[in-house]
């Protein structure tokens, strides 16, 4: 919560928005993927996510969002 104010109004709604829209069962399933996953790992992934560049970023999910349909199949 102590980085609520150092948001700006826009960030801090379309977080919020975004975060509102996942349904539960897809929230309930991503924290039983955490479950099974040492922190140190989901911490260096946040990590190293939040230094990419909002291009790469969407490169990058886009190119995770293909591997993971393929992996499902």
């Amino acid at each position: 919560m102590g980085l609520v104010p150092r948001l700006r109004p826009r960030e801090l709604e379309r977080g919020l928005r975004l975060l509102g829209e996942v349904d539960d069962d897809t929230f309930l399933r991503l924290v039983g993927l955490l479950e099974g996953l040492e922190d140190k790992d989901v911490m260096d992934l946040v990590d190293a996510l939040s230094r990419l560049s909002p291009t790469t970023v969407r490169r990058a999910t886009k190119l995770m969002s293909g591997v993971v349909r393929t992996v499902v199949r």
